[in-house]
């Protein structure tokens, strides 16, 4: 049985339900799979994997930036600080790929080196 202190909002996202607390955020990674918007099956211990990878990834990288962790009391659960989001988003990849004509390997495959505007 697991007591969840009370919460003032409920988020059910793809992938993770996030309870929002006074001082405090929960957040509950699940074996949920999704694909275009809609969840297509459930993948035993996902939501585990990426709680701890994660955990894993914030801990070694906090003495660089500090994060949100607050506790992983759980293998699928993580305690955060409430945070104001910073709208950013990255995707790193260590390839060249695609076929749609808004892929790096597409454009760069047409010589052009200038791509979204580096």
């Amino acid at each position: 049985t697991t007591i969840l202190p009370k919460f003032i909002n409920k988020y059910h996202g793809k992938v993770r339900d996030s309870y929002i607390c006074e001082d405090f955020v929960v957040l509950i990674t699940t074996d949920r799979q999704s694909a275009f918007d809609r969840q297509i099956s459930s993948i035993p211990y996902k939501g585990q994997v990426l709680n701890l990878t994660s955990s894993w990834w914030f801990n070694q990288t906090e003495d660089i930036v500090p994060n949100h962790i607050i506790s992983v009391p759980h293998p699928n659960v993580t305690i955060g600080k409430k945070c104001t989001v910073f709208p950013v988003e990255f995707v790193m990849r260590g390839y060249i790929t695609g076929s749609t004509s808004t892929s790096i390997w597409t454009n760069y495959s047409k010589g052009i080196r200038n791509y979204c505007g580096h």
